[in-house]
């Protein structure tokens, strides 16, 4: 309730500051002969200020003359007013043609306007217009109020004009003859078209420059430009004409939503911008404090009058346009490059506009062309300022990072010649150690190939590297004509030394045996592998059936002799033999090979055990 009441206050002392401004003078009703294509209505406009909002057109024709002032401007500007006003004139047309007018209010954010027009008494016309109201409720589709006039001959007629409005009120009301007004509306819309041009060309190139460069300082650029951009359209009326005409809910909030908003993107590009989070630390804060409090200013309409609402709003832009301009030139000061100089022309020049356009508002100034015109000529200048401090900033950006590459070169040159004298000294030690590390690799590499071709158990090759080598000596044996026999060697009841004695013995078992034939055959070439289990396979290339014959006799004999000792205790074991022979007439696979030394191992298992047994080929 208290701030209510000191909120009416300010906004009282506002209206009485601005009437005393404007000159206002209690005067007597006097009738205007219209004359000419073009009438400027506003500087004869008399006015009342209803307070109670409760007088009606019947009873504000009992208003006695000395209850009407008149202003002394070209465009009557009241500020942010709650109280209704009212304002008349009375036309004459003293020719002896009817003329029909077409009276324009050039203000578009007028919530509530009423036209009525009389004669003597007698209501002729009615109409009731603004931004709270459907667009299609207007006379004629126009960003500004139309209403028609129709002036009969030799007569004279009163108007009233009854405006409510909760943001600035301002009253450009001109007589237009139709064809007159159109034709001066099109330079109006020319302009117009010009600024939003601008913008968008401005806003459409930084996201260009955001898609390719991905710094976020062109998108609150961008959002800052495009929140303006959109101010603009609700102050032109050409947002509600073109974009919403139906969204009355929107259009009647959308300026205090705006508003905020620009601001908020305003403090937002500040901090990329200047980077300011960890040079200007409360800086910073102030600028996060300003951002919050748009966005608390943002649903201030949802829930307080639209009046105290866009007096917040107006009150944090002049804050935060004040403080914008102060960091721009204290920054500046700090660091006078050619970005900050941009930045900080950028925003004088639009502030310039701005408070040249809220003093119109205000009523502090009269409206004219250049007070409406001026915010967006700042703007426009701002937008191009902007890209350029941008563009800049990237130059510079890219310049900074070219000087520490120089400078990291010109060190690393210093570097090298304050070492050249050491440095063949040290390229030769670091060659002799990469040529050892290089011989360790290559033996390390050489021991795990070993390794991945060994047995872990028996110490002998295992079965891939039978695989490779027996292909590889097969393919040789046929090329060169050759023979090449192999032995697959199995032990005698070996699961019952398992069970008898323990798989460690039997493992020892399978080591010495192993052991025992690498150590009686040519090596190389002749290898023993592990083929898997208690079985062994040899490998004897260029060795024919005859001489394969005496070998496995030879083994066979060796195994049988043997005495493994193993815990106090000695363990004999033998091992059947299966035999194959390749010849070179012969087209035989390893794996046809293989099956024929395990088909004659199986013959010597079945025949007794402990003998060589050879594969038998049919011719």
């Amino acid at each position: 309730m208290l701030k209510e009441t000191f909120v009416r206050l300010i906004t009282l002392l506002l209206c009485a500051f601005a009437l005393i401004w404007t000159r206002a003078q209690p005067v007597a009703a006097d009738g205007l002969t219209i004359e000419g294509d073009t009438f400027p209505l506003s500087p004869h406009l008399e006015f009342l200020v209803d307070d109670s909002a409760k007088l009606t057109i019947e009873t504000i024709q009992q208003q006695p003359s000395s209850n009407w002032f008149k202003v002394k401007d070209e465009t009557p500007s009241f500020g942010f007013m709650e109280q209704v006003l009212w304002a008349r004139a009375t036309l004459i047309n003293s020719t002896p043609e009817q003329k029909r007018f077409l009276l324009e209010i050039a203000f578009p954010p007028l919530d509530n306007v009423q036209l009525f027009q009389l004669n003597r008494n007698d209501l002729l016309y009615q109409a009731t217009v603004g931004d709270t109201l459907a667009f299609s409720a207007r006379p004629f589709d126009h960003r500004n109020f139309l209403l028609p006039i129709t002036l009969q001959p030799e007569a004279q007629d009163t108007i009233y004009i009854r405006i409510q409005t909760g943001g600035a009120l301002q009253l450009p009301v001109t007589l237009w003859e139709p064809i007159h007004f159109f034709l001066h509306d099109q330079y109006a819309l020319i302009i117009n078209s010009l600024f939003f041009g601008i913008i968008f060309v401005m806003a459409f190139y930084n996201l260009l420059l955001f898609i390719r460069v991905r710094d976020t300082v062109y998108l609150y650029y961008i959002g800052y430009v495009s929140t303006f951009y959109i101010y603009q359209l609700i102050g032109t009326g050409l947002g509600f004409q073109l974009l919403w005409p139906n969204a009355l809910l929107w259009n009647n909030y959308c300026s205090a939503i705006i508003l905020p908003l620009n601001i908020v993107f305003v403090a937002l590009f500040f901090v990329r911008v200047y980077a300011v989070q960890n040079t200007h630390p409360k800086t910073h804060r102030l600028i996060l404090v300003i951002a919050l409090l748009a966005l608390t200013c943002m649903l201030l309409p949802f829930f307080i009058s639209y009046h105290v609402a866009i007096i917040s709003s107006v009150a944090l832009v002049a804050c935060g346009g004040a403080l914008a301009l102060w960091v721009c030139y204290y920054l500046w000061y700090q660091n006078p490059s050619r970005t900050n100089m941009y930045l900080a022309l950028a925003f004088s020049v639009f502030l310039a506009g701005a408070v040249v356009l809220a003093l119109s508002k205000l009523g502090f100034l009269p409206r004219s062309p250049l007070t409406e015109y001026a915010a967006r000529i700042g703007a426009c200048i701002e937008a191009i300022l902007l890209s350029y401090a941008l563009a800049e900033r990237l130059h510079e950006a890219r310049i900074a990072a070219e000087n520490r590459t120089q400078k990291a070169n010109e060190k690393m040159l210093n570097l090298a010649h304050q070492h050249a004298a050491t440095l063949e000294e040290k390229v030769a030690l670091r060659t002799r150690e990469l040529e050892q590390a290089l011989q360790q690799v290559h033996s390390l590499n050489n021991s795990l190939k070993d390794l991945s071709l060994t047995d872990q158990l028996t110490g002998s090759r295992n079965r891939r590297f039978m695989d490779e080598y027996l292909a590889r000596e097969i393919k040789s044996a046929r090329r060169n004509k050759q023979c090449l026999s192999i032995m697959l060697i199995d032990l005698d009841h070996f699961k019952q030394v398992n069970d008898t004695y323990g798989h460690a013995v039997g493992d020892l078992c399978l080591k010495v045996v192993s052991d025992t034939i690498a150590n009686n055959l040519r090596q190389p070439p002749d290898e023993v592998c592990r083929y898997g289990g208690e079985e062994l396979v040899v490998i004897l290339p260029n060795t024919a059936r005859s001489d394969a014959k005496q070998v496995a006799e030879k083994l066979r004999v060796c195994i049988e002799s043997l005495n493994i000792q193993s815990e106090e205790q000695l363990v004999h074991v033998t091992a059947s033999f299966g035999v194959s022979c390749f010849e070179p007439s012969t087209e035989l696979s390893p794996t046809q090979l293989l099956q024929e030394a395990d088909r004659a191992l199986y013959q010597a298992k079945h025949s007794g055990r402990n003998r060589v047994v050879f594969a038998e080929r049919e011719n």
